[in-house]
């Protein structure tokens, strides 16, 4: 650009240039006019080295704390280069969702003033426990692939390496990752630390460049043992089929009242058997004495 070149043409031709001159004094136009492409070229840095955040628990793998201090340690260097109006334009393009309409809906004129808001908005210590339980689940790898399931990793860690509960679902989740590693995962998740977290983590890693079959089950291909699986349609009859338990048979306390419910059984019909031939033997007898009874009877006539 020319020396000589109006900067209004500049803001008019250029909108990255026009940010630049915003908030800059008119008295000091022609010294910002030399500083536009330096002041450019360090805010379009943070779209790379800043990823965009959202605020979102169910989306999100860092907190607002996390992303507000390495979007500060990213600008501390040039934040005296940079006025703070640009700073805060910096920070509203880096932010979508919930976390830009909280931004924009509060009216920060600062930096500061809208990290402050992000921080406040979304706690902490509420992320990390949606975070958790999302590790459970495996919610957090599902989709991933082998070039960035190392990367996933890393920024769970850096962000719940304080919480014994988080490493050892970490451990869990790395077990269910990499099923063939085993060997190497030697850790008790219950007594897992920081440093055993992060020693596992580097050995997978190395294992992962080592050797190119190396591939993590990933979650949203086959879900882990603990996951739900989807019951596949079948027949209503065939369904009925597998429901059905086979009968290990009667218990031995049943089989002994079976086979005294039987011996009795047996007593009582030998007993009426028994009764019913007597009885019959009685009537016997009693018919004959009747019968030489009435032959003497007729003698005597």
């Amino acid at each position: 650009m020319a020396p000589d070149e109006p900067v209004s043409d500049v803001m008019m031709t250029d909108p990255t240039r026009a940010l630049a001159n915003e908030g800059v004094h008119p008295e000091t136009r022609e010294s910002a006019v030399v500083i536009v492409p330096r002041v450019a070229d360090l805010l379009s840095s943070l779209q790379d080295l800043v990823n965009e955040y959202s605020g979102s628990s169910a989306n999100e793998l860092v907190s607002s704390e996390t992303w507000c201090a390495k979007l500060k340690a990213q600008v501390s260097g040039w934040a005296v280069q940079v006025p703070d109006s640009l700073l805060l334009a910096a920070v509203i393009r880096r932010l979508t969702g919930k976390a830009k309409q909280l931004v924009c809906m509060a009216s920060c004129t600062t930096m500061d003033s809208a990290l402050s808001t992000l921080c406040n908005k979304f706690p902490k210590r509420e992320f990390q426990g949606v975070l958790i339980d999302r590790i459970k689940t495996g919610q957090v790898f599902r989709d991933c692939t082998r070039e960035d399931i190392m990367l996933r990793l890393g920024m769970v860690y850096d962000e719940l390496y304080m919480q014994d509960a988080a490493l050892a679902e970490i451990v869990r989740a790395v077990r269910v990752l990499f099923l063939t590693l085993r060997a190497y995962i030697s850790i008790r998740p219950n007594m897992a630390t920081a440093e055993d977290v992060s020693g596992m983590l580097s050995i997978i890693g190395d294992k992962l460049d080592a050797d190119e079959e190396l591939h993590p089950v990933l979650f949203g291909e086959a879900k882990p043992k603990s996951a739900i699986r989807p019951i596949p349609s079948a027949p209503a009859a065939a369904t009925v089929e597998t429901k059905i338990v086979p009968d290990a048979g009667p218990s031995r306390s049943q089989r002994r009242r079976h086979r005294a419910r039987a011996k009795h059984s047996e007593l009582m019909a030998r007993l009426k058997e028994f009764e019913s031939q007597a009885g019959k033997q009685n009537k016997d007898t009693s018919d004959s004495k009747g019968g030489k009874a009435m032959a003497v009877q007729a003698g005597k006539v």
